[in-house]
C-alpha cells in the first residue's frame, strides 16, 4: 500500500512536470506571436519555480488522496511551500514581463519607469503571500489589514508630495506625449532635451550643456510645447520691416532670393521648402512683413535666424532698400 501510494505521487509530479513544460512553450509562443522577437531562453528564469510550484501542488494533490501519510504537518509544510514558491514564481513572471516591455516595445512607461513597477509588483506579491500566509496559521489577517490601512494612510500624507511625482510620471509616460530626447519648452521659459525621466522628476539638457531638474508635478502641471512631437520640422518666421518708400515687389523678390541662399548653404534648412513673404501691416515707421522657411529641429532656427539677418542687411543694402528705425519728431512752439 505504502508502494502504491508513493508511486501514485512520482505519477503526479512527472504529469505536473509536463504540464510546467507545456506552459513555458504557450509562454514562448505568446511572446512569438507578438513579434516582441524575445529570446525565448530568457523564460527559464520562470521555470524552476514553476516546475517546484507545481511539484508541492502535485505532493498536496498525492498526499491528501492517500492513507499513507495522514500527517497535519506534512500538509501544512507543503501548503506553505506552495504560497512561497508561487509568490516566488508570479514574481518572476511579472519580472520577465516588465523587461521585455522595458526593453522592446517603445512605450515609455515602461522604458523609465522599469525598475520601479518591478519593486512595487515584488512588494505587492510578497504583501498578498504574507497574508495568506498568516491566514494559514490562524492569525487575524482582518486586524492587520486595519493596521496596515491606518500606517499606509499616514505613511501616504507624509509622502504626498513624491507619491504625486511618481503618479504624474506614470501619467505621462502613459500618454506618449513627452519622450526622452523630445525638445521642450514650459509655459515658464525653461526650454531643453528630455534626457531622463525618472519616478521623481524630469532632468531638461538646456542648449548651453546645463541640466534642470523638474518633479514631475509640476511639469505635468505645465502647459508644455513639445517640438519633436509627431514631427520635428517646423516653420520659421522672421519679423521684417521696410520703409515706406520701397517697391514691395522688389522687397519680395530680394528676400526670397536671400531666403533661399541661405537655405542652399545651411544644413538645418528644410531644403524642398519654398520660402514666402507676407506684408502684415502699416507701422509706425514701414511697412510690416514676415519671411517664412522652414527648419528641420527647433534649435536649427537659431543658426537660420542669424543667417538671414545677416544676408538680408546685406542684401538691402547692396540693392538700396532701406530698413526703417523709430523717429521721433519734436515741434517747438515760440
Amino acid at each position: 500500500m505504502f508502494l502504491t501510494d508513493v508511486a501514485w505521487i512520482l505519477f503526479l509530479i512527472i504529469v505536473f512536470f509536463a504540464i510546467a513544460k507545456f506552459l513555458e512553450f504557450i509562454f514562448g509562443r505568446l511572446f512569438t506571436l507578438r513579434e516582441l522577437k524575445t529570446d525565448i531562453n530568457v523564460l527559464k528564469k520562470a521555470e524552476k519555480s514553476l516546475i517546484l510550484l507545481l511539484s508541492f501542488i502535485a505532493l498536496y494533490i498525492g498526499v491528501s488522496t492517500t492513507a499513507s501519510f495522514d500527517m497535519p504537518v506534512v500538509f501544512q509544510f507543503i501548503k506553505v511551500m506552495i504560497i512561497i514558491t508561487g509568490a516566488y514564481f508570479f514574481i518572476e513572471i511579472g519580472n520577465i514581463i516588465i523587461e521585455h516591455e522595458a526593453r522592446i516595445t517603445k512605450r515609455a512607461v515602461f522604458n523609465d519607469f522599469s525598475n520601479t513597477i518591478s519593486k512595487l509588483w515584488d512588494l505587492f506579491i510578497v504583501i498578498v503571500a504574507l497574508t495568506i500566509l498568516m491566514s494559514l496559521f490562524g492569525i487575524e489577517v482582518t486586524a492587520v489589514i486595519a493596521s496596515l490601512g491606518i500606517a499606509g494612510l499616514a505613511i501616504g500624507l507624509a509622502l504626498q508630495d513624491v507619491l504625486s511625482n511618481f503618479f504624474s510620471g506614470i501619467s505621462m509616460g502613459s500618454d506618449k506625449s513627452i519622450r526622452t530626447g523630445d525638445y521642450v519648452k514650459l509655459d515658464n521659459g525653461m526650454e531643453g532635451y528630455v534626457d531622463h525621466m525618472t519616478w521623481r522628476n524630469v532632468r531638461l539638457k538646456t542648449l548651453d550643456n546645463n541640466y534642470i531638474f523638474i518633479p514631475n508635478n509640476k511639469f505635468s502641471q505645465s502647459a508644455v510645447t513639445n517640438y519633436f512631437f509627431r514631427e520635428k520640422e517646423l516653420s520659421l518666421s522672421i519679423p521684417l520691416s521696410v520703409s515706406y518708400n520701397s517697391d514691395l515687389d522688389e522687397v519680395e523678390k530680394i528676400t526670397v532670393e536671400s531666403a533661399k541662399e541661405v537655405i542652399k548653404h545651411n544644413l538645418g534648412a528644410v531644403q524642398d521648402y519654398l520660402p514666402s513673404v507676407r506684408y502684415s501691416s502699416f507701422g509706425d515707421s514701414g511697412i510690416n512683413f514676415s519671411l517664412t522657411i522652414k527648419c528641420k529641429t527647433y534649435v536649427d532656427k537659431y543658426l537660420l535666424t542669424h543667417e538671414l539677418i545677416k544676408t538680408i542687411h546685406k542684401k538691402y543694402a547692396e540693392v538700396g532698400i532701406e530698413i526703417p528705425y523709430p523717429t521721433t519728431e519734436v515741434h517747438v512752439k515760440k
